[in-house]
Parts: C-alpha cells; structure tokens; sequence
C-alpha cells in the first residue's frame, strides 16, 4: 500500500519537470520564439 503513494509521486514529478520547463521558456523567450520551442520539444 505504501508503494502506491510513491509510484504516484514519482509518475507526477517525471511529468511536471518537462511542463515546468516547456512554461519557463514560454516566460522567457518572446512569444514567437517560445512557441516555436514548444512545438519542437514536443
């Protein structure tokens, strides 16, 4: 039971980091760039 927490957090970690990142490029390329950035990231 106490496994279910941890798999869960890890899972949420691993997929924040990315969205974290792709959002701080967005805040700090111009629009134009960020965009453009997203598109190749994703």
């Amino acid at each position: 039971m106490m496994a279910l927490p941890l798999l869960s957090l890890q899972l949420i970690l691993h997929f924040m980091v990315p969205l974290v990142q792709i959002v701080l490029l967005q805040v700090s390329l111009p629009s134009i760039l960020g965009s453009s950035s997203v598109v190749l990231l994703l």
